[in-house]
């Protein structure tokens, strides 16, 4: 019965770890586009240049 509960630990403590991953990851990938976007002043970052 111990060992159940220390792999359903190790699991939802593994799970836990690839969910702040994931997280992490789409965080750190959306923030260029948002500072590119306001840049170019779309929120999705397909408009031309105004000077062209």
């Amino acid at each position: 019965m111990g060992i159940l509960f220390a792999i359903s630990i190790f699991s939802f403590l593994a799970l836990l770890w690839a969910a702040f991953s994931i997280a992490r990851h789409v965080r750190k990938s959306h923030r260029p586009e948002q500072a590119e976007s306001s840049a170019l002043g779309s929120p999705t970052g397909n408009a031309t240049p105004k000077h062209l």
